[in-house]
């Protein structure tokens, strides 16, 4: 089972609800599999994905090698923390 990070909605609110979301599943012990793109959110959800691994693997509650992380390359969008 896996979670998916594309939103549209850029506000720091969609980031810690997509934070929250990615942690809550996957400490759920329902979800291994975390789906991210450099599109989505114009690379912001990569780097949630990135804390939210940060924060899962910080306490060794949660090894790297226990989740799947499916990423997607081609259209390159602009970087929405670079302006």
């Amino acid at each position: 089972m896996g979670v998916g990070t594309y939103a549209n909605d850029f506000n720091e609110n969609t980031d810690i609800a997509m934070f929250n979301a990615i942690v809550d599943s996957v400490m759920s012990g329902g979800v291994n599999v975390i789906d991210t793109c450099t599109s989505f959110l114009h690379s912001k959800s990569e780097r949630i994905v990135n804390a939210a691994l940060r924060f899962l693997t910080a306490d060794q509650q949660y090894k790297r090698e226990q989740l799947f992380i499916g990423t997607k390359s081609g259209y390159i969008a602009d970087d929405a923390d670079l302006g």
